[in-house]
């Protein structure tokens, strides 16, 4: 999941990059694509993100729960 995190942050900034560059709007279709598709991705990482929180978290409970285990036994 990390991974798939890293392709969507990457291809986000890459499409950040485009919009900085006059000449991309020279096709507005082109425009109008990647702003989608911006968008999008920006809304995949958002959810990735608090996934692998919540995983996270998930996670340190069970540690947690595996030494208090490992401390009785």
């Amino acid at each position: 999941m990390r991974l798939n995190w890293w392709i969507l942050n990457h291809s986000w900034l890459k499409s950040k990059l485009l919009f900085a560059k006059p000449e991309f709007y020279k096709d507005s279709e082109e425009v109008q694509t990647t702003m989608e598709k911006h968008h999008q991705l920006k809304t995949d990482i958002q959810l990735l993100t608090e996934e692998w929180e919540k995983l996270t978290l998930e996670a340190e409970r069970i540690n947690g729960a595996l030494a208090e285990i490992q401390e009785k036994g």
